[in-house]
């Protein structure tokens, strides 16, 4: 034993005075290996091994604050070596893992930290189970001054640590435990790093997770963040960085929770519905702002709430009024909060001359102007109705969750990477006037020649208001961009005689799909237009009648205006490849909510047109789309046509579904590995 230690405390000194001579003094790189060798010798094959693994482990640890990156990486190796002839006997592994943990405990080293750090998450299930609360006791102190760190590294490696350490030793925390490592991660919400405010918001959910009182820490959570965002001025930079850290909190707690287990889902539905509505609410006044970044937050926690369909809250925005809203009622003192959107808004009834190659003409805008109409004479859904398409809508989704939280997070990717809230570099900022393609100045001058040999007689106020003009080169719907000087009436949220997705979806069409008048004032990001029909998307999937309404609330006093699915489709031919594919997702989406019979069977009575006539034009819509030439494009269009396809096939008019499975077979030959992955998988 003494043998080997001289051996063993020789090679680790002479090793520390190579590395710590910058390679200006001296060249010793064989002096090097062979100190490696000796020590990951020494420790693995000899009989001292228990004798020697506390020190090594340590001692190679602390090396790894060198500057030279072939020492780091040197000394990983050795390590690596090490722990592996370890792992085969249990009480030299539980060496290990105190030796980490002492480093953990007292080193100051970013790169100790983190090698530490890992390799605990690594060994964690080694942790014996009558030793659980021992390590709790020691490790938690530790991870609260981790998050008390500044550096960006430490925390990139917690992400992944955390659920690894908590998965193992979260049963052995108690109540306290779990309190203080929140309060201690709901500071760093604040913190001016973005790295810093995403791993905080995920160590938290996962805290939540893995504690023993998942369903208690998860309503703790939800709590703590509302109270900070009620509390919180949008005026001050330091509140608009916890705003943009607890919304992305919130967003990851309900993606953790939308496949609740079976004890847990009743407590986040029916405790936790005040909770839900305040999100939702939070949502509305947040996405308010002109800060992009708050902006983009609150679109995609509104797109998370709305894709997690919590039966209570689904039934509760299914229903006239929302009775249990506390947020903005609170801040207004009780007062109704009514929202009203300066926009350009479509009118029905366009100036444009259609030309031989438009395939649709106008003919699908009367069509659904048609069925708006009808749409807005339904009867008062019966409570025995409505909770029949809730239980239907509830049923569908958990049916379709995986699909649709995979889609998720491939639209996630795209639209930020993630267009994400915290991320600063999403600055792709397009103007509000490229949010539909205009046409240019000859184009324009050949619609007026045209108009003029058709005796068009149109008022100089008319003209002199017109802006704009959508062209839908292979989709025109009839319609055409007024710009507006009045502010128009789209409801407020706290509306008792509209179901309030209706408000929603006006909300998100009006503020983000429709350019405001002076383009200086709102412009338009490509980012939020996408979480703006993501959101939309969900909302056709559960309330696909929201389709019809028209995009103003009262129809006495602005006419002839189009509803909230014209505006979508208009965006068909967007500049955007990602915004023509998302178009197609909602469209999808409304097909396949539309041919769920209780509204399949509704639309047909009220309005005593086919609905053949309206599905040939959205499936012609969705084969524009497989025919695009960005894979992008494309890829979105074949995740609305997946999500459509079956119902169709299932309904008398299936049909319509044989070009689309045609152009399918085509597209396997698409260069786009994602375009194949989603064939295969259908």
């Amino acid at each position: 034993m003494t043998s080997s230690l001289n051996r063993f405390n020789r090679a680790l000194d002479s090793l520390k005075k190579v590395i710590s001579k910058t390679p200006e003094e001296i060249n010793r790189q064989k002096l090097k290996f062979t100190s490696y060798a000796t020590i990951t010798e020494l420790v693995c094959k000899s009989n001292d091994k228990s004798s020697l693994l506390t020190i090594a482990v340590t001692s190679l640890i602390q090396l790894l604050e060198s500057a030279d990156s072939n020492n780091r990486l040197n000394i990983d190796e050795s390590l690596n070596k090490i722990i592996r002839s370890s792992i085969d006997n249990s009480n030299d592994i539980a060496k290990v893992l105190i030796a980490l943990l002492k480093i953990l405990s007292k080193s100051t080293n970013e790169r100790s930290l983190k090698a530490a750090l890992w390799r605990f998450a690594e060994l964690a299930h080694f942790v014996r189970p009558h030793k659980g609360k021992i390590y709790v006791q020691t490790l938690i102190p530790v991870l609260i001054k981790l998050a008390a760190r500044k550096e960006d590294g430490i925390h990139e490696v917690s992400v992944s640590s955390f659920p690894r350490i908590f998965r193992y030793i979260g049963l052995f925390t108690s109540d306290n435990d779990i309190k203080n490592l929140l309060k201690a991660f709901f500071k760093n919400l604040s913190s001016s790093s973005v790295e810093i405010r995403r791993a905080a918001a995920f160590i938290v959910t996962v805290i939540c997770q893995y504690s023993r009182k998942p369903e208690f820490f998860f309503s703790h959570s939800l709590c703590t963040l509302l109270d900070l965002l009620a509390d919180a001025q949008i005026n001050d930079q330091k509140n608009v960085l916890l705003i943009q850290g607890c919304l992305s909190c919130i967003r990851q707690i309900l993606s953790c929770t939308a496949k609740p287990r079976p004890e847990l889902e009743n407590e986040l539905d029916d405790k936790n519905l005040e909770y839900l509505l305040q999100i939702y609410e939070f949502c509305f006044k947040y996405a308010s702002y002109q800060d992009h970044n708050v902006v983009t937050a609150a679109l995609e926690t509104l797109h998370q709430l709305l894709l997690s369909a919590f039966a209570s809250l689904v039934e509760k925005l299914m229903t006239k009024g929302i009775t249990q809203s506390s947020v903005l009622r609170r801040e207004h003192h009780g007062s109704t909060l009514s929202l009203t959107a300066r926009s350009e808004i479509f009118s029905v009834g366009s100036i444009i001359a259609q030309s031989d190659d438009d395939i649709f003409s106008g003919e699908l805008g009367k069509k659904i102007n048609a069925l708006r109409r009808g749409s807005e004479s339904f009867p008062d859904v019966s409570e025995e109705q409505k909770q029949k398409m809730t239980e239907n809508w509830v049923q569908e989704q958990s049916e379709n969750d995986e699909d649709d939280v995979s889609s998720s997070s491939l639209l996630n990717m795209d639209t930020s990477h993630f267009a994400n809230s915290d991320d600063e570099d999403n600055q792709c900022e397009v103007d509000s006037t490229l949010s539909f393609r205009t046409l240019s100045v000859d184009n324009i001058q050949i619609a007026k020649e045209m108009n003029e040999k058709n005796s068009l007689n149109r008022s100089k106020s008319a003209f002199q208001s017109m802006k704009s003009m959508s062209v839908m080169s292979s989709a025109s719907l009839g319609t055409s961009l007024i710009n507006l000087s009045t502010d128009i009436d789209i409801g407020d949220v706290f509306d008792e005689n509209e179901i309030p997705l209706q408000y929603c979806a006006r909300f998100l069409v009006t503020r983000f799909l429709i350019s405001d008048k002076n383009d200086s004032v709102r412009p338009t990001r490509v980012s939020v237009m996408s979480l703006a029909l993501n959101c939309l998307a969900q909302i056709m999937k559960i309330y696909p009648m929201s389709g019809f309404i028209s995009v103003v609330k009262d129809k006495e006093i602005y006419e002839d205006f189009a509803n909230l699915l014209e505006v979508v489709l208009s965006h068909a031919s967007h500049s955007d490849q990602q915004i023509r594919g998302l178009v197609r997702v909602v469209i999808g989406n409304f097909i396949s909510a539309s041919l769920v019979e209780d509204y399949y069977l509704l639309i047909e009575s009220n309005t005593n047109i086919l609905t053949k006539s309206l599905l040939t034009e959205l499936v012609s819509f969705l084969l524009q789309g497989l025919e695009d030439e960005s894979s992008m494009c494309v890829r979105h269009c074949l995740q609305g046509v997946s999500v459509c396809l079956e119902p169709l096939l299932l309904t008398p008019e299936y049909k319509l579904a044989v070009p689309l499975l045609d152009f399918m077979f085509s597209l396997m030959d698409n260069p786009y590995w994602l375009i194949k992955v989603i064939i295969k998988n259908e």
